[in-house]
């Protein structure tokens, strides 16, 4: 009997090293650097990142999410409650823009529980001058005199509170009593959030691969919510599940070049809208510097 053919080492169109990764990211330990660099290598050229402007690109999107650390979102600090977009969205009600997350302060709770998503049982009003487009202003957030609940905090244990109010009612989340911002809550590289994008792009792509049946990530138990941990606790796993978004998105379509004009468009088609553009940008712009030499 013959033995099988021993399989070559995949080798990268466009191979990185961990001393590159820990140039870009001097803060990270130097062997999450060559684990990540490892992983990157190996599934790289599969996803058609095969230059320095999308590996750059790619580089600049993980490492403003994670600086290729912790792949599990946090909750905020009370000082970036208060300056966070997310948590400074508006809304109107009652011809008057709101605060529509007042109930991660003190004093304020929601007036349901389902969707769509529900009002305070007191508003916070913010006045003409105070917002621009769905932004509150970091001036007023931070001059309103309002203590953030404590359990909303980023401390460890972290409560899900704050994923649970922020997530609710959007992105095929359940409302606030569903534990689905909790459940569905940034994870890997990409820090992909949302029932829709789990569905979409850790469930369909695992039936893709391993066939239907044999895990489920979706099923809003406490065994899908360990698979969906592994998220954040493979590597190996975190980085496939990122390709399998960037290519989904058609994202090496627009980066091509390195400019501010592709970083924008990179980071709408992975982010959904410009959150954290200058640290995209900054990293962007970093690894396509040591990278292109």
């Amino acid at each position: 009997m013959g033995t099988a053919p021993i399989k070559p080492p995949v080798v990268a169109s466009f191979p990185i090293t961990g001393a590159q990764l820990k140039e870009i990211f001097p803060t990270t330990d130097q062997s999450r650097c060559d684990e990540v660099a490892e992983i990157i290598n190996k599934y790289s050229t599969e996803y058609g990142i095969d230059n320095a402007e999308k590996m750059s690109h790619f580089i600049g999107q993980i490492g403003a999410e994670t600086q290729l650390k912790s792949l599990d979102e946090k909750s905020y600090s009370a000082s970036r409650i208060l300056t966070a977009e997310k948590t400074r969205t508006i809304r109107t009600h009652d011809g008057n823009k709101v605060l529509k997350y007042c109930s991660i302060f003190e004093g304020y709770s929601p007036s349901g529980t389902g969707c769509p998503y529900p009002y305070c049982d007191e508003d916070i009003v913010v006045p003409t001058g105070s917002y621009s487009d769905l932004y509150a202003s970091i001036t007023f957030m931070k001059q309103m005199n309002k203590t953030v609940r404590a359990n909303i905090v980023d401390e460890l244990p972290r409560d899900p509170d704050f994923f649970n109010i922020v997530y609710a009612c959007q992105l095929n989340n359940g409302g606030i009593e569903s534990g689905d911002g909790y459940r569905f809550r940034g994870r890997g590289f990409i820090q992909i959030t949302g029932q829709t994008n789990y569905q979409k792009m850790v469930q369909n792509k695992w039936d893709e691969v391993h066939g239907k049946g044999t895990k489920d990530f979706m099923c809003r138990s406490s065994d899908c919510d360990k698979n969906l941990d592994a998220i954040a606790d493979d590597l190996d796993f975190s980085m496939l599940i990122s390709l399998t978004f960037w290519k989904a998105g058609n994202t090496n379509d627009l980066a091509k070049e390195v400019n501010e004009s592709a970083i924008r468009k990179v980071t709408i088609a992975v982010n959904g809208a410009e959150n954290g553009i200058d640290h995209r940008a900054k990293y962007t712009n970093e690894a396509y510097a040591i990278l292109k030499k």
